[in-house]
């Protein structure tokens, strides 16, 4: 199967909730284990040397069993539940924009496909899968692609959605799998064009670069939207939303 299909399934993810994993196995995809960067316990007493856990590990970073079992373990879990695990203690607090209010952060890991293989979703809410560390002011959709940019299989990984101050959010997605210009994998590339994707609502300014003028505008892609109209969109709904950390 071609490698574009499995990269295509992630434009689904901003409002329906499909796991990569699942996808993979659905459709016959297999990885070998022995080019993932798996990160274990082990490998963390090495890294150490003071260092905290977020220091080691990254959003996105696949972990092993014996790292899942150690958090599940240390202190009794915020949240367990079928593949899903915050462990005990909070990391920061920060503020909840949909709550309105202060509220914990824990490090969040979810379970795979690949047996005793978790991924790191990162440092979430309880409850939640995004990191809110990603969700800070970035000059220009360009500081927040470089900024967010995760190796996957050779791949640039999913981008975190785009929120706004005001609560609007939508999906920004650039590489070689992606309808942007340049169609490049990389932390350091200055896009010109994105694949926009899946907002909450319909927005007047991305309208012109939808995929079929018939499709529902929070359900469809906006193939080679102009970097400009993107930060004019972020602009218009208040700028990035920042979750401030304490």
């Amino acid at each position: 199967m071609d490698v574009t299909v499995l990269y295509r399934y992630y434009e689904l993810l901003v409002n329906f909730e499909i796991s990569k994993e699942m996808y993979m196995e659905n459709n016959n995809i297999t990885i070998d284990l022995v080019t993932l960067d798996v990160k274990s316990m082990d490998g963390w007493e090495e890294f150490q040397g003071g260092k905290d856990f977020t220091d080691y590990c990254n959003r996105g970073d696949y972990v092993s069993e014996d790292i899942y079992d150690y958090f599940l373990n240390i202190l009794p879990p915020v949240t367990v539940s079928s593949g899903y695990l915050q462990a005990g203690g909070e990391i920061m607090i920060a503020f909840n924009e949909k709550k309105n209010r202060y509220e914990g952060v824990y490090l969040t890991f979810v379970s795979t496909n690949m047996k005793g293989i978790y991924s790191f979703c990162g440092c979430c809410f309880k409850g939640q899968i995004d990191d809110v560390r990603v969700y800070r002011g970035y000059n220009s959709i360009n500081d927040f692609l470089c900024s967010t940019y995760r190796n996957k299989f050779g791949f640039s990984d999913i981008r975190p959605v785009v929120k706004c101050k005001d609560g609007f959010e939508f999906s920004v997605q650039v590489g070689a799998n992606y309808y942007s210009n340049p169609r490049l994998d990389g932390d350091s590339i200055c896009y010109t064009s994105c694949e926009v994707g899946y907002p909450t609502k319909k927005e007047d300014l991305l309208i012109p670069y939808i995929e079929e003028e018939d499709a529902d505008p929070t359900k469809t892609i906006y193939p080679y939207t102009p970097v400009e109209v993107i930060d004019k969109v972020i602009k218009k709904h208040g700028g990035f939303y920042i979750a401030v950390c304490k």
